[in-house]
């Protein structure tokens, strides 16, 4: 679809510079070739570059649970080894075309999702990660308003020069591919906070204005996937259309509405087959 959508827009606007900018130029010019390496997942066209990450990690899962099933020191140790072996030997996977590297290293990306995949496990939940790790509470609190403080000074540097971007010499670029310790533990710190502030029966997490939020989350992966689509679209209306404040939240209020009805399809679906289900035994 998102090639379809691409090829549509250079034949109606004329514009061969979509086609680079999307990554979708080899599919075009050698479809063919582009197929055979999509299902290799080695060609990766903006916006999907995440999704070979997510079936890597996915087909790797039945060892981790393996692992997690026993101890989760028995899954995060190898993970944290292998994430080590990433920067010690520049380990990475290749893509297409030209040899590039894939924009999320499964290797090093596999450390956050096995430390997920642990702090969400049975035998791990069962001694609250928030309860034992009190004494990291002052620390992750620290860590988060540092990255804050340092992340909105750099965003106030790019439309105002004059405004100081704090220590962005001595951090810049900050690896997402090789997910950067620096993101890492920004990122750890920012769901240690999470996890001790925000109780699973708080009752504001069933409020009517975070339902739709849960929804879309129940059904996380066909909503990305429909996202995907939605913001190509959304690029193609601002750039082609207009820009102004009123079309980017338009476009932004319309995207919602479009993934939180799809959500409530989908949960309608599931319903209605799972009474049908019952109804029938």
């Amino acid at each position: 679809m998102l090639s379809a959508i691409v090829s549509y827009v250079l034949e109606r606007f004329g514009s061969p510079l979509y086609a680079e900018e999307l990554g979708v130029g080899d599919f075009l010019s050698e479809p063919h070739i582009a197929l055979m390496r999509a299902l290799t997942l080695e060609f990766q066209p903006t916006f999907l570059d995440i999704l070979p990450l997510y079936i890597v990690l996915l087909a790797a899962f039945p060892l981790v649970l393996l692992a997690l099933e026993r101890s989760p020191w028995l899954a995060i140790g190898p993970s944290l080894c292998l994430y080590a072996a990433v920067y010690a030997f520049d380990l990475r996977f290749r893509g297409y075309p030209n040899a590039q590297p894939w924009f999320f290293n499964p290797l090093a990306w596999q450390l956050l999702f096995v430390i997920g995949a642990a702090a969400g496990h049975g035998r791990v939940r069962r001694h609250s990660l928030a309860d034992k790790g009190r004494w990291l509470i002052g620390p992750a609190l620290v860590i988060s308003a540092m990255a804050f403080a340092i992340v909105s000074s750099w965003t106030m540097h790019r439309y105002f020069a004059s405004f100081p971007a704090l220590l962005q010499k001595e951090l810049w670029p900050l690896n997402k591919t090789d997910l950067s310790p620096i993101r890492l533990v920004n990122f750890l710190s920012v769901t240690l906070l999470a996890a001790w502030l925000i109780r699973p029966e708080a009752a504001w997490l069933s409020s009517p204005w975070i339902r739709p939020i849960a929804l879309c989350g129940k059904f996380s992966l066909h909503v990305f996937c429909f996202g995907i689509i939605l913001s190509l679209m959304g690029h193609f209306a601002l750039v082609e259309i207009s820009r102004s404040l009123a079309a980017q939240l338009a476009v932004t209020a319309l995207g919602a509405l479009a993934m939180y009805a799809l959500a409530r399809l989908l949960a309608w679906y599931r319903d209605s087959v799972e009474k049908h289900a019952g109804a029938g035994a």
